[in-house]
């Protein structure tokens, strides 16, 4: 009997992924109880992959060094213990078909050739066990185990294990493993009993994801506009990359309407196996989500069921399905994969000019499954047109200890439908205070705020009587941090004019000149496209709401210029007016500007038409009483104003004028002319100076001497013809 039992202990020693026990010469009774101690290692890739391991021991203390350079052992890991029924055993009542907890593969050894044996296991009552049980001791889980055959899996889901820069568990040697007791001790003495405890040594190694996101890379010719906007410098910075994920990323400039492509790639550690992988994207207000996401894995799609997609004007949440996560596992089982995301984003009318917009995608993964609230159900109503957002940390303190911290706040404007959600506004917080306060909304719209702080959980709580969000954060420290590469950015220009008589900026004479009308233009010459504004239906933007303004714009302006022509009132009385009618045109081109911003979804170049004229739904810019006009929303570059109409009494511009859009071209320098000429801090605009047409009074001096010219001309013309005939008549 013992000879058999030191045989089976041999071959045991040879086969098990752990702790091969030395033959068995017992000459005591064998235990009936055995207490285990699995010590979690961590090592190092290069170290776990030696061919030496798996490692012959014999259950006797190692320490860490004993494993190599670096070596560690950690806490926070649990092992979940199954019973393996025996070989020949019919009876079943103790014994259940194999647990949904783990997959049959997880049970079963490549060692061995009976992929069956491992089956119909025995749920034991102690179905965890967490490390550093032991006191005094680091990464020790302890058990006590009757005597048979067991299956000891890492449960990775209870797991609580997170490396220092979020590292999770990942690549395994003796993970599982099989364990039958009594076993031997080295000596031959006996066996380890609940006295003398047997060490057994799992191994892993850690690792975590890698991911960036930037502007695409050019595939075939989709978005053709968007790269040929794009300078040779800018197109070789584009493309995400893992080494650029905490880089500054590339600035492009756009104008409104055009489809800007992203891609995210995601790279997966091999042996990675986690219950929770998730992306969060989110778009400032300049950007509209084209709701066009394609995703791949290994460069093949990824099939639907696999995933669950949540998205709205402003971005989207992206988190796979636990078939999904079984599928990755399977995957990544020998090799690192590589999830690839592709979608675009258009730039719209709210786009800021000179403020990037950003398109910013979180990463969440881990071991366990993760929680996360929707902050689409704090719902809050203004208080006089105000949302003040509150932030506080656990210690109910306005200010966190942690160096560094970024806040970022998405104020959302909240749709019928989730898939109707846009951001309106947002801010980046980088220092205490973190409060906000959203200013110019609407008291009749409904809005909810997202915040997104890494590392750390918010809690919502919403005042709809004072108009007020309280968001508590609390450091999460249970879960690896998420990752967050920086964000390509996006921006567009825009310049400001003043229309004047022909004078110096300087002169005390200048004039400023309202009812101009301007084309733009993209070059000099014939050939020159002109801008045009089209809805979002590519319907021109001249609609009816712009019609009518642009109608009450007109009448406005000749109601001013007829009263300025006017006979009948003195100075004195035209002064008097002269202020209403000012307004009067002001608040009908606030109003025009409000509908051409909201009817112009997407600018476009359009050459004129084959019959010579300037293409339907061109844009027009229209000068107020104080001669003010301008255009934003354009890319930076070279363009150029073409005069429709000039102000009345003054000539018309009979060639273009070149301005240029850059970084602070909107706002302007000093040595132009002041935007607004009671306002200081407006900015400055480019003067476009006009010529005015003198057309002499009746009965004034331009009558008397058109007049004498006249009679002149005729007199000198009449004494030439008599003169002719008396000299045809003497040649005769």
């Amino acid at each position: 009997m013992q000879a058999s039992k030191r045989i089976i202990s041999f071959v045991l020693a040879l086969v098990m992924l752990v702790g091969a026990f030395a033959p068995i010469t017992a000459y005591a009774e064998e235990a009936q109880t055995t207490k285990v101690k699995i010590h979690k290692v961590l090592m190092s890739n290069e170290e776990l992959n030696k061919d030496i391991w798996p490692k012959e021991h014999d259950g006797s203390g190692l320490k860490a060094e004993d494993f190599g350079t670096n070596a560690q052992f950690i806490n926070g890991v649990a092992f979940r213990i199954y019973k393996v029924r025996p070989e020949g055993v019919t009876d079943t009542t103790e014994y259940t078909q194999g647990s949904q907890l783990i997959k049959d593969h997880d049970l079963k050894s490549g060692d061995l050739e009976d992929q069956t044996y491992y089956q119909l296991v025995k749920i034991k009552e102690q179905d965890f066990v967490l490390t550093n049980t032991v006191e005094g001791e680091d990464g020790v889980a302890e058990v006590i185990l009757e005597n048979g055959t067991y299956r000891i899996v890492e449960d990775k889901v209870n797991s609580t294990y997170i490396g220092d820069e979020g590292e999770t568990l990942t690549g395994a040697k003796a993970v599982p493993f099989t364990l039958e007791l009594p076993a031997g001790l080295p000596d031959g003495t006996g066996y380890y009993d609940e006295t003398t405890a047997l060490n057994i040594y799992p191994k892993n190694i850690e690792d975590k994801p890698e991911i960036d996101k930037n502007f695409a890379k050019r595939q075939a010719q989709e978005n053709p506009d968007f790269y040929e906007n794009l300078t040779e410098e800018e197109k070789a910075a584009i493309g995400a990359d893992y080494k650029k994920y905490q880089a500054e990323k590339q600035k492009v400039t756009a104008e409104i309407g055009r489809v800007i492509p992203y891609e995210v790639i995601t790279k997966i550690p091999a042996k990675s196996d986690y219950k929770t992988v998730r992306w969060e994207d989110t778009m400032t207000k300049g950007l509209t989500f084209d709701k066009n996401l394609v995703i791949t894995l290994g460069g093949e799609a990824f099939a639907t069921n696999y995933y669950k997609l949540s998205q709205n004007k402003s971005g989207f949440v992206l988190e796979l399905t636990a078939e999904g996560l079984e599928y990755l596992k399977g995957k990544a089982e020998n090799a690192e994969v590589e999830f690839k995301l592709t979608y675009s984003a258009t730039v719209n009318e709210e786009a800021v000019v000179d403020n990037p917009d950003l398109n910013n995608i979180i990463f969440n993964y881990n071991n366990t499954p993760m929680e996360f609230n929707d902050p689409r159900e704090n719902e809050i109503t203004p208080k006089e047109q105000q949302i003040s957002v509150n932030k506080y940390w656990a210690d109910g303190a306005n200010t966190d200890v942690s160096a560094g911290v970024v806040v970022k706040y998405y104020l959302y404007e909240k749709g019928l439908t989730a898939d109707e959600d846009k951001v309106v506004d947002s801010v980046v917080k980088t220092e205490a205070p973190y409060d906000h306060i959203f200013t110019g909304l609407d008291n009749d719209k409904k809005y909810y705020v997202k915040e997104i702080v890494v590392g750390y959980n918010p809690e919502y709580t919403v005042n709809n009587t004072q108009g007020t969000v309280s968001i508590k954060n609390i450091k999460d420290n249970e879960n690896p941090k998420p990752l967050d590469p920086t964000e390509p950015k996006v921006v567009t220009g825009g310049k400001k004019f003043v229309k004047t008589n022909d004078k110096d900026a300087s002169a005390t004479d200048l004039e400023r000149l309202a009812g101009a009308e301007f084309y733009i233009r993209d070059g000099k010459d014939d050939t020159a496209k002109y801008l045009v504004a089209k809805s979002s239906t590519e319907e021109t933007a001249a609609n009816i709401d712009l019609e009518a303004t642009k109608t009450a714009l007109d009448n406005a302006l000749k109601a001013y210029n007829e009263r300025v022509k006017s006979e009948s009132e003195t100075d004195e009385e035209f002064e008097a007016a002269k202020k209403t009618l000012k307004d009067e045109i002001d608040n009908a081109q606030v109003a025009y500007n409000k509908a051409f911003k909201e009817a112009a979804k997407k600018y476009k170049w359009e050459a004129k038409t084959t019959e010579g004229n300037v293409p339907e739904g061109a844009v027009v810019l229209v000068s107020d009483s104080q001669g003010r006009f301008e255009i934003t929303g354009l890319a930076y570059g070279t363009y150029y104003l073409e005069e429709k109409k000039a102000p009345d009494g003054f000539a018309k511009l009979t060639g273009p004028v070149e301005f240029t859009v850059g970084e602070g071209t909107y706002e302007g320098t000093n040595t132009e002319l002041q935007y607004d000429a009671n306002d200081v801090n407006s900015g400055y605009g480019q003067q476009v100076k006009n010529k005015k047409v003198t057309i002499p009074q009746t009965g004034g001096i331009g009558t008397i001497i058109f007049t004498v010219g006249g009679l002149s001309l005729m007199g000198g013309a009449g004494y030439a013809l008599k003169k002719s005939r008396e000299d045809d008549e003497d040649e005769e």
